[in-house]
Order: structure tokens, then C-alpha cells, then sequence
């Protein structure tokens, strides 16, 4: 499947799928990768959740202020016309109160071609003047912290989907925490991937209502798996087994002395300040000790908020 993706450009090294990609920005047109990092989280995301192999072609609108104009993202839109593509996405949302008349009349072409389109609200305040686009499907978040998880309302052409931050690559070994709308969006293409029917060509969109039903009814199972985890005494025996270690690693990330530190105090704070980088070192050393490999498509800002939750994630990951 070819999709097209409108952001900050990606760079290449953090995905595996083939990628496209063209600048529409101020800066050098040679350039065509992710200064901010926000287009490569987008993709990442996308790839790391949809169960098929995806090729990308980009169009870059942003550089690092993620800001751009309404005549940039209408050249971007006919930029991807010229592609034979299944998705538009757009983590992004269009701020005027009206929506402009070309900008209207290519969302609709593209439409008219089968091309599904989805994009954000934006984060403050819940609105975008592309929802006024009948068929656009617009995406707000909410906190499930389960990816899994989403809703979808074929009438409004509404999409809800988790934006709990959620650590992805967005470079050559380089992490950031990615959550809000723009997150829950990419959550929800990926979703709306699952539905393609490969026979007709394409999206079932009844069955995209009917695995996001599915997916709510299973929260019960998911709670009950972690009260299982939370109580389990191997599991426990297995982390307290290699506790020094772990917390060895951890003092060295942090670079402190008093251990203490580690238990007595949130890890967002300082001396702690718990960032993307430091999560994903963490994890590294942690694989080394527990000799595996953690997932690293579900790995949450939340499960480094203090050592409690710290060794519950743990546990998760040595099922």
C-alpha cells in the first residue's frame, strides 16, 4: 500500500518502508529530512502499528516551527494527486475559520479518487477548518494508553484514538516522547490501514467500526493481564534477582550516587529529568541484563514517572 504522508519531512534511518520524498520548504530543496522530528514520529508511528507493508511518499511543509501556509499544503496535496495512493495523512490542523476554496477543491478530487484522508485537530483548541471537508476524517486523542484502542463515528467522520506519549525514533538513534493529536491521528491511519480490502480495492469502514467496538470490550482483559502481572511472584522473584543491576543502570543514566533517589521521588523531576534519550539507554542496558528484547512500540512516557511504575514495565516485558 502507498500513502502519502504531509509534515516535517522523515528521516529515512528511523524507518524500514520505502520512502519518497519532496521539500516544499524555505530551506535547501535538497533537503528533504526531518529537522523537527515530528514528520519521522508520524511515519514511525504508521509503520510500527499497520500489519502491512506501506511505501511513503512525503511531502515536507514544515521545517522546525511546524508551521506553515495554507498555499504550501494545497501544492503539497497536488504534489501527492500525481501518486497512485490509498492514504493521505496529516498530522496537522488548519487554523482559519473558513476553509479556502482550492484547498476545499483538491481535498474533494482526492477524495472522489477513493483516497481516504485523515488529519488532526489541533492540541488547543479541538478545532480545524478541514473538518468542514465532508469525508475528511479528523482525529482528536484521548488517554487510553493502550494503542490499540480507538473509536471512530462514520456520521461526523470522527476519530478517537490514544495520545499518551509514547516513545518513538525519530532519527539515527534519536528518541522522543510523541503524544496529543497528531499521535492519536497516525494511531488511527494505522488502524484505518487494517481495513483495506485487498479484493475491492478497498476500506471496509464497517469493519474498522466494528474492530474499534472490539478493541473498547477487550479493556477488561488488558486490566485483568496487568493485575496478573502486578501480583505475579516469579515475576517478581525474577526482577528482585537482578534488582542491584538494574539499579546500577539506572544511577549511571541518571548520574547520581544515592540510589535512595530512585525511590523516593517522581522520575520527571530533578536531578532525575527522565527524557526520551534516558528512557531508551535504559532500556538498552535492561536488555542487556535480562538478556531480551523489549517491545519498543509500547513503551510509555507513564511507565518512568517513579521506580513503582518503573518495575511494573519491567515485569511486562519479561513475559
Amino acid at each position: 500500500m502507498r500513502i502519502g504522508i504531509i509534515d516535517s519531512g522523515i528521516n529515512c534511518t528511523a524507518l524500514k518502508n520505502q520512502i519518497q520524498q519532496k521539500n516544499f520548504t524555505n530551506c535547501p530543496n535538497h533537503y528533504t529530512g526531518d529537522i523537527n522530528g515530528h514528520g519521522t514520529m508520524v511515519a514511525k508511528t504508521i509503520e510500527n502499528f499497520s500489519e502491512r507493508e506501506i511505501e511513503i511518499i512525503s511531502a515536507r511543509i514544515f521545517d522546525q516551527t511546524l508551521a506553515a501556509n495554507t498555499k504550501t499544503l494545497i501544492s503539497a496535496l497536488e504534489f501527492l494527486d500525481t501518486f497512485d495512493l490509498s492514504v493521505i495523512h496529516m498530522s496537522l490542523s488548519v487554523s482559519t475559520n473558513i476553509i479556502h476554496d482550492q484547498l476545499r477543491n483538491i481535498c474533494n478530487k482526492l477524495l472522489k479518487k477513493g483516497i481516504k484522508i485523515v488529519t488532526s485537530y489541533s492540541n488547543k483548541f479541538n478545532t480545524t477548518a478541514l473538518e468542514q471537508v465532508n469525508g475528511v476524517i479528523v482525529v482528536r486523542g484521548q488517554f487510553f494508553r493502550n494503542s490499540s484502542f480507538y473509536r471512530f463515528n462514520d456520521k461526523l467522520m470522527q476519530g478517537i484514538a490514544d495520545n499518551s506519549p509514547m516513545l518513538v525514533q525519530c532519527g539515527d538513534k534519536w528518541y522522543r516522547f510523541f503524544d496529543g493529536n497528531s499521535k492519536a491521528a497516525a494511531l488511527f491511519t494505522s488502524h484505518l490501514i487494517h481495513c483495506y480490502n485487498d479484493n475491492t480495492q478497498k476500506f471496509d469502514m464497517e469493519l474498522l467500526k466494528y474492530h474499534a467496538d472490539k478493541k473498547i470490550q477487550e479493556i477488561n482483559t488488558s486490566l485483568k493481564r496487568e493485575s496478573d502481572i502486578q501480583n505475579s511472584k516469579e515475576l517478581d522473584e525474577k526482577f528482585y534477582c537482578n534488582a542491584n543491576k538494574v539499579d546500577n543502570a539506572l544511577t549511571e543514566v541518571f548520574k547520581i550516587q544515592d540510589k535512595s533517589i530512585l525511590y523516593k521521588q517522581d522520575w520527571l523531576s530533578a536531578p532525575l529529568l527522565l527524557n526520551a534519550m534516558k528512557a531508551i539507554r535504559i532500556i538498552h542496558l535492561l536488555e542487556d541484563i535480562f538478556l531480551c528484547k523489549f517491545d519498543l512500540k509500547h513503551i510509555y512516557l507513564e511507565d518512568f514517572y517513579n521506580y513503582e511504575m518503573f518495575k511494573q514495565f519491567v515485569k511486562r516485558n519479561l513475559i
